[in-house]
C-alpha cells in the first residue's frame, strides 16, 4: 500500500476553520450594530457628563437645564420686581 500525503488534508481544513471563523466573526459584528452595544456603552455614560459639562450638574443636559446658575432669576432693583 502507499502512504498518501496528509498535508493537502491539513490544508483543506485550515481553510475550513478559516471560513468557520470569519463566519463567526461576522455574526458576533453583525450582533453588535444591530444591538448598539457599543454605542450604548459610550453614550450612556457621555449624557450624564455632558450634563456636568453643560450644567454643572451630574445627569442628562434636558433634565438640568433648570438646575444651572444662569437659570435663576436675580433680578433685583431698589424699586422691586414689577406686579404681572
Amino acid at each position: 500500500m502507499k502512504k498518501h500525503s496528509e498535508s493537502g488534508q491539513a490544508s483543506i481544513e485550515m481553510a475550513l476553520m478559516l471560513v468557520v471563523i470569519v463566519a463567526m466573526a461576522l455574526a458576533v459584528s453583525q450582533g453588535f450594530k444591530s444591538n448598539q452595544i457599543f454605542a450604548n456603552l459610550i453614550s450612556g455614560p457621555w449624557r450624564s457628563l455632558s450634563g456636568l459639562i453643560q450644567n454643572g450638574v451630574w445627569g442628562d443636559p434636558a433634565s438640568t437645564v433648570a438646575k444651572h446658575p444662569n437659570g435663576f432669576s436675580r433680578i433685583s432693583s431698589p424699586e422691586g420686581e414689577v406686579a404681572q
